[in-house]
């Protein structure tokens, strides 16, 4: 019976650090969920912003290679005032390539969100699998403990019975000296009857 309670404290133990386990996964599922929920905010709205710079961007893009093809078709035509249109042709390429410096950059920035966004999607996935694997392993606990509680409980009803015959046992075993003593002290009664009578009929 002791190692039966020994194994009972030792699960309980056991399930207490599956519960603080538990609870402190449950905390991080929550912290993670808003997070992600944060995320996905903020994400969307940036995106949308990003979406309606890049469009914006696409269209001065657009914008500046039509000019510049425009320009590039009166340079052929005209032979007057050809370093003014070179130079208006050097800013208008300028402008141009800044535009798509800046659309590469707003580019990799969505990539950069996406990729922190699915890795903020992976991390809350393992820790619901973790907290699902954890439930999982105290639910077993708990049976376990139940079931040993069930044994301990029949180990003491057993040793209650057995001790209880174990009193009962001693109480017959008081009753049979008793009646012992009595047969004993009858026999030596009829013994003495015996010797007595014996004695008047000799006499």
């Amino acid at each position: 019976m002791e190692d039966g309670l020994v194994q009972v404290k030792e699960l309980q133990r056991q399930l207490q650090r599956l519960r603080k386990e538990q609870e402190e996964l449950e905390e991080r599922n929550e912290e993670l969920e808003a997070l992600l929920g944060e995320a996905q905010n903020a994400s969307k709205e940036e995106r949308h912003r990003h979406e309606g710079e890049l469009e914006g961007l696409h269209r001065r893009v657009r914008s500046l290679e039509a000019e510049l093809k425009k320009q590039d078709a009166q340079e052929k035509n005209l032979k007057n005032g050809e370093d003014i249109k070179s130079t208006d042709s050097f800013l208008q390429v300028h402008l141009r390539d800044s535009s798509q410096e800046r659309l590469a950059l707003l580019e990799a920035r969505l990539t950069e969100e996406k990729d922190w966004r699915k890795q903020l999607e992976l991390d809350l996935s393992a820790a619901q699998a973790a907290l699902k694997k954890d439930k999982e392993a105290l639910q077993i606990g708990e049976r376990e403990l139940k079931k040993l509680r069930l044994e301990v409980s029949g180990l003491q009803t057993e040793c209650q019975q057995g001790k209880t015959l174990i009193k009962s046992l001693t109480q017959v075993k008081g009753e049979k000296a008793v009646l012992e003593e009595k047969l004993a002290q009858m026999e030596r009664a009829h013994s003495r009857l015996q010797t007595e009578l014996d004695r008047c009929k000799s006499g």
